[in-house]
């Protein structure tokens, strides 16, 4: 079995050092929209999944449960 449970953090380590340039640092929301977001394009690259697609699909669903 193979270990993924460093693998989002892995790329979350890319992704702070992204952070200043989208302004996410100026804020503590802003940081917190930073960081849930690298998390959940990290877990999905992890997991073998486009995280594009994956995005989507989560945005769809969000929408649909709200309508």
């Amino acid at each position: 079995m193979r270990c993924t449970a460093i693998l989002p953090g892995a790329s979350m380590a890319s992704g702070v050092a992204l952070s200043p340039l989208f302004a996410a640092s100026r804020s503590p929301e802003g940081t917190r929209t930073f960081t849930t977001l690298a998390t959940l394009f990290g877990t999905w690259r992890a997991r073998g999944l486009d995280p594009l697609v994956a995005c989507r699909n989560l945005l769809l669903a969000q929408a649909a449960a709200s309508a």
